[in-house]
């Protein structure tokens, strides 16, 4: 076999190859979302999922229970929050020593620099925010692109690419094994 038919079975083997992975991952989104679904089928999930969450008393009001109920044992459990005598004293403490150290530092109503100076710092450092796109200027992505399903398609991809590689590396050494006869014409 010479070398032009060698490069022509390896292009054939992979060309069928990549088109079985385009073939499979053109159809993932399909088995495995709701995009081929129908209203009736995704209506039907729902309520499937509403009534498997109600026998198992499952759901966010639920689970918001709980935790109020919980952060109420813990609260009476160590006298915290409104079941403690000292709450009140606490709070007032902790505003009274904030307030001293803003004093001290020079913070909020105790700053020494002007309002314009107030206002130019922030402006300058919206700006920077928004050169950086940090903060409220960060940018917001609207798209349904998900990374996850990306990773799945080029993890099978890969796999059938690797599937395709190892069957014609079998082949070929099935093939190359074989004393060949030589031709009678």
């Amino acid at each position: 076999m010479n070398t032009t038919h060698k490069i022509k079975a390896a292009t054939a083997t992979l060309t069928v190859g990549f088109l079985l992975a385009i073939a499979i991952a053109a159809t993932a989104p399909v088995a495995y979302g709701r995009e081929g679904m129908t209203a009736q089928q995704q209506q039907a999930v729902r309520a499937r999922a509403v009534a498997t969450d109600r026998y198992y008393q499952q759901g966010v009001a639920a689970v918001q229970q709980a935790e109020r109920l919980r952060g109420q044992a813990m609260n009476r459990y160590y006298g915290l929050g409104d079941l403690s005598a000292t709450a009140a004293a606490a709070q007032r403490a902790e505003a009274l020593r904030s307030q001293a150290i803003n004093r001290f530092y020079q913070l909020g109503a105790y700053s020494s620099i002007g309002a314009a100076t107030q206002r130019a710092v922030e402006r300058r450092s919206e700006a920077m925010n928004r050169f950086y796109r940090v903060g409220k200027f960060a940018p917001v992505s609207t798209s349904s692109f998900d990374w996850r399903d990306t990773g799945i398609g080029a993890g099978g991809v890969l796999g059938l690419i690797l599937l395709a590689a190892g069957l014609t590396v079998l082949l070929r050494q099935r093939t190359t094994a074989q004393p060949s006869s030589p031709s009678t014409v």
